[in-house]
């Protein structure tokens, strides 16, 4: 639920409140919201949330390998310190967690950008899913297997639906400009 104001109905600007929303000091009197989300906002955020929870699984796996790996001394703690002398398997899940932290930082401000302006298609919403698809994809690929060509396919697509969301964006705001 959100409370909804307008200057209209006498805005308080120092907390951002209607008149009508302030009950006393000490609570809120509810207002049902003017609209609900829209669709393509909500599905498009969901997909955003699905990246995230990608990159904590991605957090949680390497972390349960360090652990693993200190206490069966295959490395010493101290080795974190600067990740050095990392095993193979768990060097991959490192830069794998790395990898959250690149491409899929343009992907989030690309969406939080169009559900700013209010202008989520159901093309975005399908390029966010088949964004966070193949981020799965390239986790797997990433961890799992030693094929470097796959991984470099796999986030190359995911680099062209960015640029997709990418060009969309760039097209409604050019589109407002020249408007």
């Amino acid at each position: 639920m959100r409370l909804t104001a307008t200057r209209e109905r006498g805005q308080d600007d120092r907390r951002g409140l209607s008149a009508d929303a302030v009950v006393g000091t000490t609570g809120l009197k509810k207002q049902e919201p003017d609209s609900a989300m829209p669709l393509n906002t909500a599905l498009i955020l969901l997909a955003a949330l699905a990246q995230m929870a990608l990159t904590f699984a991605v957090y949680f796996v390497m972390v349960r390998g360090r652990v693993s790996a200190v206490k069966a001394k295959q490395v010493r703690a101290s080795q974190y310190d600067l990740v050095e002398g990392e095993p193979p398997h768990l060097a991959r899940v490192t830069n794998s967690v790395r990898s959250q932290f690149e491409l899929p930082v343009l992907f989030y401000a690309l969406v939080l950008m169009l559900v700013a302006i209010n202008r989520v298609t159901m093309l975005d919403v399908v390029l966010a899913w088949a964004f966070v698809g193949l981020r799965v994809v390239h986790f797997i690929a990433h961890t799992k297997g030693q094929n470097v060509a796959v991984r470099m396919r796999v986030f190359a697509l995911g680099m062209l639906v960015v640029a997709a969301l990418a060009v969309h964006a760039l097209l409604i705001v050019l589109g407002e400009m020249l408007s």
